[in-house]
């Protein structure tokens, strides 16, 4: 028994022992995390100049002014921060490259299409993106109906 041991229990022994520190009570999650908004998936940030091209979705555009005003329902004249395009068929993916050149640096053009079609897939976007010289970042759920893959600049 080494000296530290004999001292510790003689200190216990005559109460001069300290207390042991009570660990703080965490309560047992779920493990489930709350649901993160679709502008907050997207990346919208406040006060971004943000065009939306195509989007037929309805109530994506109320999400969006509620985090910016600066709002565009058609293919901007000048530079924003953030595109959102909406393809209904490979035919339209063309459209990735000119709204490339339409994004301010650094700037984020997010392409959602219809889930669960035959004409147009997550592969065709993706290789949609990388013909018009953009990298894709992420992908997300935007809707029940949509999904959407996130493109930038290369750098």
């Amino acid at each position: 028994m080494s000296d530290y041991t004999r001292e510790r229990d003689a200190a216990r022994r005559y109460g001069f022992a300290r207390p042991r520190p009570r660990l703080p009570v965490v309560p047992e999650s779920d493990g489930v995390q709350p649901a993160r908004s679709v502008v907050d998936r997207l990346g919208v940030r406040p006060n971004a100049r943000v065009a939306l091209v195509g989007v037929s979705d309805s109530d994506l555009p109320a999400l969006v002014a509620q985090r910016t005003k600066k709002i565009t329902k058609m293919v901007p004249h000048e530079p924003v921060d953030m595109i959102i395009y909406q393809a209904e068929g490979s035919f339209a993916l063309q459209r990735i490259s000119e709204l490339a050149r339409l994004l301010a640096r650094p700037g984020s053009l997010w392409v959602l299409w219809p889930r669960g079609q035959e004409h147009i897939k997550q592969s065709h976007v993706h290789r949609a993106g990388i013909a018009a010289g953009m990298l894709d970042v992420r992908m997300a759920s935007v809707s029940e109906r949509l999904s959407g893959m996130e493109f930038v600049h290369r750098r």
